[in-house]
């Protein structure tokens, strides 16, 4: 009995993060430029109600409008914890002649803001993929990162360049090799 309903109280915590925290998943398909949920367009409602041992209630909700067409999808997502603070996340994804930019803004229930900005860059005869990342803090601080992607005869070597906010570089090199 205990296994039981410790399992269900495992099952009900995950369902609950999965809402609150990467909800994506459950309202609607993938994020922006992501595979899979083509041509999904519309609004969603969730609701969670969570009731404790001693009975008690609390419910968390999520409002989710996605729009797509013409090489772009536009996702609103409002959430509303069981206090009434309202969190949001609009994001707007949009494809390039040769790749794709995607901006996301957050904002918290004070008010404050935070920001992502990347842009894929794709050259099919260099063969070459570029991803530059921008992404400011609700404290107005900024991480940036440039990736670039080689294709070689055998696989692929990837160098990525990130600036901390607190100004420090990491420079990270990959490569992958088909055999």
């Amino acid at each position: 009995m205990r296994f039981d309903r410790n399992f269900s109280s495992l099952l009900g915590l995950l369902a609950l993060s999965l809402l609150l925290a990467g909800g994506d998943a459950w309202a609607g398909g993938p994020r922006p430029g992501g595979r899979g949920g083509a041509g999904r367009t519309g609004d969603t409602h969730r609701e969670v109600t969570r009731t404790g041992p001693n009975g008690g209630s609390r419910t968390w909700s999520q409002d989710r409008s996605v729009q797509r067409g013409d090489g772009r999808t536009e996702i609103q997502t409002t959430r509303t914890a069981p206090n009434g603070a309202t969190r949001t996340k609009h994001t707007l994804a949009e494809r390039t002649e040769n790749g794709r930019t995607v901006s996301t803004t957050w904002t918290d229930p004070q008010g404050a803001t935070a920001t992502r900005e990347a842009t894929v860059t794709r050259d099919p005869e260099a063969g070459t993929r570029t991803k530059d990342v921008v992404v400011t803090g609700r404290d107005g601080r900024t991480f940036t990162r440039n990736s670039v992607t080689q294709r070689t005869d055998d696989g692929r070597t990837t160098t990525s360049t990130s600036v901390r906010p607190d100004g420090a570089t990491v420079v990270r090199e990959t490569s992958v090799t088909r055999e």
